[in-house]
């Protein structure tokens, strides 16, 4: 179980997205009719909610260079929302940064300077992401994934204000486990001073 912090216009309390990641395989592309295939065999299973997983790239732990992959275009990126929908899936977008040799949890930047141009490229990946889920009205998005190390910096309140103001499902941050759960001291601190709603979910 990954132990997400639901952040939304309303109280979350008590809200469930029980349902699975989606990664494309080679050759079966989200719009693809294989894909609409296997999306049908997760609902006959039982599963309400796809996380749709665009990812970004990072060729290093310290890197402050963040940049989206070519995975998943926007094209694709909208048919799966689309496609998930017409199935009655709920769809949460979850942005997940791809480091090399590592994980996205190693984040982190050598000094002080750094954190502003991690934050301002991660920012534009993010938010460009962030207008497709509004557009295709996807159900909830992911403001971040297992960036452990990165939680605790003040960054964070801008950049969840900036994609408020241009995406009104529920915001939420993929914890890597429930201990980084209970340690998202910014999160709590953006409930208190922009009136966004914090609780505590599982994605089974």
């Amino acid at each position: 179980m990954v132990a997400l912090l639901i952040v939304g216009c309303e109280p979350a309390v008590g809200q469930r997205l029980d349902g699975m990641n989606v990664i494309m395989a080679p050759g079966h592309s989200y719009g693809s009719a294989s894909a609409r295939r296997s999306l049908a065999n997760l609902k006959r299973l039982g599963a309400g909610t796809i996380a749709v997983v665009p990812f970004l790239w990072q060729s290093s732990p310290g890197s402050p260079e963040v940049v989206r992959g070519s995975d998943m275009p926007d094209a694709v990126l909208r048919a799966a929302i689309r496609d998930a929908h017409a199935l009655g899936f709920a769809v949460m977008v979850k942005p997940h940064v791809w480091v090399p040799t590592s994980w996205a949890g190693a984040v982190a930047m050598a000094s002080e300077d750094a954190w502003p141009r991690w934050f301002a490229s991660y920012r534009g990946e993010l938010m460009r992401i962030a207008r497709l889920a509004a557009d295709e009205k996807a159900d909830a998005l992911a403001i971040g994934t297992e960036l452990t190390m990165t939680t605790q910096r003040p960054e964070w309140r801008d950049l969840i204000a900036l994609v408020r103001a241009g995406y009104s499902g529920t915001l939420l941050y993929v914890a890597h486990n429930a201990d980084e759960a209970e340690t998202v001291a910014v999160l709590e601190r953006a409930r208190r001073h922009r009136g966004v709603a914090l609780s505590a979910a599982r994605l089974r």
